[in-house]
């Protein structure tokens, strides 16, 4: 297992501001190009020889520590930038993607390259003894010196409020790079706060895999029923 944080600097006096609402609960565990995994999808029975892959990070239940350590669902689709122009505020999002979003998904993809899925079926995993089953741990942020402000859409009437950080997520398809994506952007007034927070969720996630090594990297693994997978 291994943290790493992937960090781009973003200087700035006008606010960021992040559009989006919170995910239903079978979402939570969405194949994201964040964390480094090797085994990426594990079977789950369907009865009758069928079966259906499911993201790892939800199949054993890492979504749970997701949860403990604060994580409500709330995903922004969009982060702007707030400009003040004569006396009124208007939403420029130009430079987000090209600037910080595109640069930490290079990066992503850069730090996981030489991570190699191990497929598993419902007679096992097939791999080399000798190989590593890898868990990298991966957060990319944005840290900026802006007010970090939050509309949550998830309800008719959105709300609006100040936090210390979000996560983003956004959809990429090119040559390069392909896959859902999601950076977190951080205050700098919240960054120490977010590392120790990020930090204490890696060790639970470590003692987790410790508790029962075999089920993660999957020689324990017996598909079980796919009723049986909470949300």
């Amino acid at each position: 297992m291994a943290a790493k944080f992937l960090v781009e600097c973003k200087q700035s006096k006008t606010p960021f501001a992040a559009i989006g609402q919170h995910l239903p609960p079978w979402q939570a565990g969405a194949a994201i190009k964040r964390h480094g995994l090797s085994i990426r999808e594990l079977p789950f029975s369907r009865g009758e020889g069928s079966y259906s892959m499911v993201p790892s990070w939800r199949a054993l239940r890492l979504v749970d520590i997701d949860r403990r350590f604060g994580d409500d669902g709330f995903r922004a689709s969009q982060v702007t930038k707030l400009e003040q122009r004569s006396k009124t505020w208007e939403a420029d999002n130009a430079g987000i993607f090209n600037g910080l979003v595109l640069p930490l998904a290079k990066a992503v993809t850069h730090a996981h390259r030489g991570i190699r899925e191990q497929r598993v079926s419902t007679a096992g995993i097939s791999r080399d003894p000798h190989s590593w089953i890898h868990y990298d741990i991966t957060f990319p942020v944005v840290v900026t010196s802006a007010p970090l402000l939050v509309v949550d859409a998830t309800s008719e009437v959105p709300t609006v409020s100040e936090c210390k950080w979000f996560s983003a997520r956004r959809e990429l398809d090119s040559l390069n790079l392909k896959g859902l994506f999601e950076i977190d952007f951080v205050s700098i007034d919240g960054f120490d706060e977010y590392v120790s927070s990020r930090l204490s969720y890696v060790s639970a996630i470590a003692d987790q895999v410790r508790a029962n090594p075999s089920l993660y990297t999957a020689e324990a693994w017996e598909s079980p029923d796919y009723d049986s997978l909470a949300p």
